[in-house]
Parts: structure tokens; C-alpha cells; sequence
């Protein structure tokens, strides 16, 4: 999945929810992000995608609020544990309840800091592009330069793909 964007909330009684998918056999999420509330009360919660067998992200963030009530271990801020991560961030505080524990290679960011060693919005846009400067010519991405879209800071001070 390429370029994709949720900021719908989304609620499952009895199944996974995720911000942009719930399953998917090997799915890779290129320049993704959900702003939108995942509430799961007998799932797996993830803030971008579910229960994948091998899921990947790349450059990506999610910011919208987790919340569960199941004691599924099969919670993430992004994706589920053990999925492969490259430049990929989250936002304080979008941890709704306790048992949503951040992935190995996930980065916190904050909306604003005075504090120039935190990671901002400013900063996470600043990555972002960054990343896809570097990685545009990569042999798995190469074929897809044209749909790399472009990051900057938007409403509420969150990251945000330029849709033009």
C-alpha cells in the first residue's frame, strides 16, 4: 500500500482493527499514517495495520489514540511485534490503555517541543523526506518513484502526505 491516510475513527467488536487494514499476508505499508481513534473490545489493536504474517511498514506514523479492553497480546502502536519497521514513528500519548506496548524500531515524536533534542512533527517531516531523498533508486522502490509522495506539516501540527 502506497501513499495511504485514515482519519476516520475505527471501532471492532470481534475482530483485529487497524488504522488503514486489519490483515493482509505480507503487506507492506510505503508513506502511511493514521490520525484516527482504533478501539478494539475483544481484538488486537494496531495503529496502522493487524495480525499480517510478515507485515512491513516504511516511513511511516500513527497518531491516533489505541484503546482495547481485550488482554490481547497482539497489540501495537504500529504494527504487531516482531513486524519489520524502517523509519516508522508514533505520537506521545497515543497509548489509550496500558497493554499497547511500541514496537522495536518505532521513534516517539512530539507535536511541538522547546527542547531542541525532541522529536517534533518539524522534525518527523524533516525524516520523512529525508528517507525517501535516500531511498528513491532502491531496488523494491524503484519501480514506484513516482508514487512517493511528499511530507509537511499540517493540521494540528501532524505530519501529513501533499495529496496534489
Amino acid at each position: 500500500m502506497w501513499n495511504c491516510a485514515n482519519y476516520g475513527d475505527v471501532t471492532s467488536t470481534n475482530n483485529v482493527a487497524g488504522g488503514l487494514m486489519a490483515n493482509g499476508d505480507e503487506t507492506k505499508l510505503y508513506n502511511c499514517y493514521n490520525t484516527g481513534k482504533i478501539t478494539g473490545t475483544s481484538t488486537s489493536v494496531f495503529g496502522l495495520g493487524g495480525d499480517n504474517f510478515t507485515p512491513s511498514a516504511i516511513n511511516c506514523y500513527s497518531a491516533g489514540t489505541l484503546n482495547t479492553t481485550s488482554t490481547a497480546s497482539r497489540t501495537g502502536v504500529l504494527l504487531k511485534s516482531g513486524a519489520s519497521l524502517t523509519n516508522c514513528y508514533y505520537l506521545d500519548g497515543i497509548k489509550g490503555t496500558t497493554n499497547i506496548t511500541p514496537e522495536v524500531g518505532a521513534t516517539i515524536f512530539y507535536n511541538t517541543s522547546d527542547d531542541p533534542e525532541v522529536m517534533t512533527s518539524a522534525k518527523v517531516v524533516q525524516a520523512l523526506n529525508d528517507y525517501i531523498d535516500a531511498h528513491l533508486n532502491d531496488e523494491d522502490t524503484a519501480t514506484n518513484t513516482s508514487t512517493w509522495l511528499r511530507w509537511q506539516v499540517g493540521t494540528n501540527d501532524l505530519p501529513e502526505l501533499i495529496f496534489e
